[in-house]
């Protein structure tokens, strides 16, 4: 990274601090160097790794998938049957999947805290080629506990449609009057002050709606890889209690950070308004571009009339019917 160039972002950083919203929590030893299909990392201005871009994973994959929540359901769900499937683990339902020798093709990172929370599980991911997804913010919380993992083949950066590293953050109106009439990319005018987080993107290369839940997240990279089965496990939003399938897990061994990280997180809404009208708007995007969501969670606050629920045997009778 040239002086120049470094001297450029630090004072747009400076000038636009509020603009800046992805370097908030981060040090000036940190930093990438955008480029489209490759972000380099610097520590205190020593390149250390190269991050791919998920636009290098556009159109890779194809056929079916199964983005894994962390609902209580899950528990109860036979997910051994669907190991033949392209599975996306988000945030902790990892933890679960390990427990069951699922390892998952996909693992999403929305949370910057899910990585200190997940930091065991994050590490067998990269380490059997698990394809990772994180965050500007996700990756700095990863350099601080392990900056070697930085180099991971499998690592690839996502990001905010409307907060990106050393990019300033478009105003409402610039956002909306950019993106309302882009091919792929479904919102809505009265959600215009919703910018970055009520819409969904299908198919372009500007990153993701966030919806505050790292289900729309996962979603979105689903269809940008080229899946166009969707199939939705784990999903109880808060349906079957305030908890997760491997909350217990969370007992062993928590520190004061994973304390406050778990109050906070445990403490969030998990179908809000904005995560409800995001399911929405990918069911109009399903209709428009001709993929399939489909919600396997027996109990969720998803509704039927939003997303189609089937049970497993139903999705899959003769994967079933083979494990009898």
């Amino acid at each position: 990274m040239s002086i120049l160039s470094g001297f450029v972002a630090n004072f747009r950083r400076a000038t636009h601090a509020r603009s800046y919203a992805e370097h908030i929590l981060q040090s000036e030893e940190f930093s990438l160097h955008r480029q489209k299909r490759l972000h380099e990392v610097y520590s205190s201005g020593r390149l250390i790794a190269s991050i791919p871009d998920c636009i290098q994973r556009k159109n890779t994959c194809s056929g079916d998938c199964l983005v894994v929540g962390a609902g209580p359901s899950l528990k109860e769900a036979d997910v051994r049957l669907l190991k033949t499937l392209d599975t996306f683990a988000l945030n902790g339902s990892i933890k679960y999947m390990l427990k069951t020798g699922i390892m998952p093709t996909h693992y999403v990172i929305s949370d910057k805290d899910a990585v200190i929370l997940n930091f065991s599980q994050l590490e067998v991911a990269l380490s059997r080629h698990a394809h990772c997804y994180l965050t500007p913010k996700s990756l700095y919380n990863l350099y601080k506990l392990n900056p070697t993992l930085l180099s991971s083949e499998t690592l690839s950066l996502i990001e905010a449609i409307d907060r990106k590293y050393d990019r300033a953050r478009p105003t409402q109106r610039r956002f909306y009057q950019q993106y309302k009439a882009h091919e792929g990319i479904h919102i809505l005018e009265k959600y215009k002050h919703r910018r970055g987080t009520i819409g969904f993107n299908f198919c372009q290369d500007v990153g993701f709606f966030t919806s505050r839940t790292v289900s729309i997240w996962a979603l979105q990279l689903a269809c940008y890889l080229g899946y166009r089965r969707i199939f939705l496990i784990g999903m109880d939003m808060g349906a079957t209690g305030n908890s997760h399938a491997y909350a217990e897990e969370n007992g062993i061994r928590r520190n004061s950070g994973r304390k406050a990280a778990l109050k906070q997180h445990f403490s969030t809404d998990h179908f809000s308004p904005d995560i409800e009208e995001c399911f929405r708007l990918a069911r109009q995007a399903a209709t428009v571009h001709g993929f399939q969501i489909i919600n396997l969670t027996p109990v969720s606050r998803i509704s039927e009339n939003l997303i189609p629920r089937m049970t497993v045997t139903e999705a899959f009778p003769d994967l079933c019917a083979a494990s009898l």
